[in-house]
């Protein structure tokens, strides 16, 4: 199974639970293997983000900093 059909399929299970327990324990296992020391992006990650930085680099495709995504969100929801 590739990673995407992988997300779409993770994605759509938590979306539709009802599971309040499972929904928590998953949000805590996630939540601990983001903020964990250990965590190294993944050489499949590391491509797709150096080749959208090559493509904003060429003037390809527009990429946006951390602080511009906010200043985004908060016109948009006019904050």
């Amino acid at each position: 199974m590739t990673k995407s059909v992988l997300k779409r399929k993770l994605t759509k299970a938590i979306t539709e639970s009802n599971d309040e327990w499972m929904l928590n324990n998953v949000y805590q296992f996630m939540r601990k293997m983001m903020l964990s020391e250990e965590y190294e992006i993944s050489d499949e990650d590391k491509v797709e983000l150096d080749e959208r930085l090559a493509r904003d680099k060429a003037g390809l495709e527009r990429s946006y900093s951390w602080e511009e995504v906010k200043k985004l969100v908060r016109k948009r929801k006019k904050i």
